[in-house]
């Protein structure tokens, strides 16, 4: 991969690329950057050039940024998609939301742009194959639980619920949980900082943007899941809250909420390969590798803007060579080999948490550590 990432700024306004273009100078020998003005200018340079990250304004004549995403998401998905707008009120949010991995508002301070740019050109390291990029590009949702999905419009609708009670029933699903988390990140729907808890994030969102959000068809497509996928999604779903609770109790007290994100999202990469047609490299490993599907969750995660303490806790919770784990990283590890080995249901019981507890110091002391059972996922509910 080149050290250079391509990035491509789209906007109408020429004062505000040449504003761009003056902020970014310093970056220009690690970021070969491109200005458009407009999204027609861009698909033209889009048909005969590749970008590794395309930023781009929504309300544009011509070509309009959420038809530009959308075309990117088709015809580019491996690209980067981040938007750079003004306020585009909830109705465009929602329209862009499936299209977009972040979104900045204007007007944005130069550092959180740059941040936000650096680490889209960095997490494309997590995942090395094309293939498989392209494949997790043109991801728009994630399947919802059924039963889920009932209880949390149900929940929505009443008005004494409390976002306790909202943020308990979104921890139950892997899919409502990271888009959620994803809509808090974003500085259209949150206050535009990392989030540290599903409870953070409903606060942030607040609970008629999580109702809104819920019963978007855009956001959520309701994808159908066959007899087969459903009974995997439950087991793991199963597996995951506990995983979440074991690595929660192991972390330390001021990293407890980012375990319990860690071990709710660490097996969303199976989650996305076993629903998402597609999402395999070309020699069909990706579904059968421990490290493929950490790698994949992790990349999406990173896309989607979550901490870097959770992401990289999900992309190494199975080890790498050259990973450095981090106190988060191994209380997941610890957590779901132990609930994968002894093949647990729901409820966390005191086997699996002493068990963790052993393996945890076995990583801290960096003898034996755990080891990945063969099917992770198949966990008895």
């Amino acid at each position: 991969m080149s050290a250079v990432s391509r990035v491509l700024f789209v906007d109408d306004e020429v004062r505000i690329l040449e504003g761009l273009r003056g902020s970014l100078r310093r970056h220009r020998k690690t970021w070969d950057m491109e200005f458009a003005p407009g999204g027609d200018v861009a698909l033209a340079l889009l048909d005969t050039t590749r970008f590794d990250v395309v930023v781009t304004d929504l309300r544009m004549p011509k070509v309009d940024g959420v038809t530009l995403l959308r075309f990117l998401q088709e015809r580019h998905p491996e690209t980067v998609r981040i938007v750079l707008s003004g306020e585009p009120g909830k109705d465009l949010a929602l329209k862009f939301m499936p299209y977009a991995h972040q979104a900045l508002t204007k007007p944005c301070r130069v550092e959180e742009l740059e941040a936000v740019l650096s680490r889209a050109c960095r997490v494309r390291r997590i995942v090395t194959s094309e293939a498989v990029r392209r494949a997790l590009g043109t991801v728009r949702d994630l399947p919802v639980l059924p039963k889920t999905y009932q209880r949390l419009t149900a929940l929505l609708e009443d008005e004494n619920a409390g976002v306790r009670e909202v943020a308990s029933v979104v921890s139950e699903d892997i899919a409502v949980s990271a888009k959620l988390l994803q809509c808090a990140s974003s500085a259209f729907f949150g206050a535009g900082r990392q989030v540290r808890s599903i409870e953070d994030a409903v606060t942030m969102l607040g609970l008629e943007t999580v109702k809104c959000l819920t019963l978007s068809a855009e956001v959520f497509g309701r994808q159908r899941l066959t007899p087969e996928q459903r009974s995997f999604a439950e087991k793991l779903h199963d597996h995951s809250l506990v995983v979440a609770r074991i690595a929660s109790e192991l972390a330390e007290p001021a990293e407890k909420r980012d375990a319990f994100l860690a071990g709710l999202l660490h097996d969303i990469g199976h989650f996305v390969l076993a629903t998402q047609a597609g999402c395999i490299d070309a020699d069909g490993s990706a579904a059968a590798s421990h490290v493929a599907h950490a790698h994949v969750g992790g990349y999406l995660l990173a896309l989607w803007g979550l901490s870097l303490t959770v992401t990289d806790a999900v992309a190494g919770h199975h080890g790498t060579a050259d990973a450095s784990p981090s106190n988060v990283t191994h209380a997941v590890m610890a957590a779901d080999a132990a609930a994968a080995e002894l093949k647990t249901g729901l409820v966390a019981s005191e086997d699996v948490a002493l068990r963790a507890r052993g393996l945890l110091e076995e990583l801290r002391n960096g003898t034996k550590g755990p080891k990945a059972s063969d099917d992770p996922y198949e966990v008895q509910s």
